[in-house]
């Protein structure tokens, strides 16, 4: 692993979008100040009542983070 492939915070969530809801703010603001941020879902969050399912929402967090900016 080089330097530029190394993250300064991790943000862990039980399932995709715990993460940015309770914290993204904090994250984007950690990504202006320069840090290399980066976000662990442990699951993929089915099942889910009404989920379009894991593809989507996988695809879901994937957009949360670029609009973070991680």
């Amino acid at each position: 692993m080089t330097d530029e492939e190394r993250l300064d915070v991790i943000a862990v969530g039980a399932h995709p979008d715990d993460v940015e809801i309770a914290c993204g703010g904090t994250l984007a603001r950690l990504v202006e100040q320069g840090y290399r941020v980066g976000i662990i879902d442990l699951t993929d969050g089915e099942p889910t009542p009404h989920s379009p399912g894991p593809t989507v929402r996988l695809a879901e967090a994937r957009a949360a983070a670029d609009a973070l900016g991680l």
